[in-house]
């Protein structure tokens, strides 16, 4: 997904387009061991695969706390059979545990936590 637009970096008004652009969300699927990047921001990752469980690791929080919004969030969902583990990277921890399943159907959006030092699911 693109970068978010913000008046501040243009210095100048938006366009409809730009704006417009803010809000598009785009849904790729993985099928194997995934990094979460920060131009994943605002979109939807799809886990599938039929029988082989994988992981699908968030960025780091400093990175992701660095994003020019200041707001990075993404969706993650399982449409498929296998479970998709989702992990924080390295010792960083989503609500508290070093990681969260996804069973068929299930589906996430992470952002960061309050302090800035986590990720949490905001729906689930």
């Amino acid at each position: 997904m693109p970068t978010i637009r913000t008046r501040a970096a243009k210095t100048s008004a938006l366009t409809q387009s730009e704006l417009d652009a803010n809000f598009k969300r785009t849904v790729t699927q993985k099928t194997t061991t995934y990094q979460v990047l920060i131009s994943d921001n605002r979109s939807v990752i799809e886990g599938n695969h039929a029988t082989t469980a994988f992981t699908i690791t968030l960025p780091p929080v400093a990175t992701a706390d660095n994003a020019e919004t200041g707001d990075f969030e993404v969706t993650i969902t399982n449409i498929n059979a296998a479970i998709v583990t989702v992990d924080g990277s390295g010792a960083e921890l989503i609500d508290g545990a070093a990681n969260t399943t996804l069973s068929q159907w299930d589906s996430a959006t992470f952002q960061l936590d309050s302090a800035q030092t986590g990720w949490k699911m905001v729906s689930n």
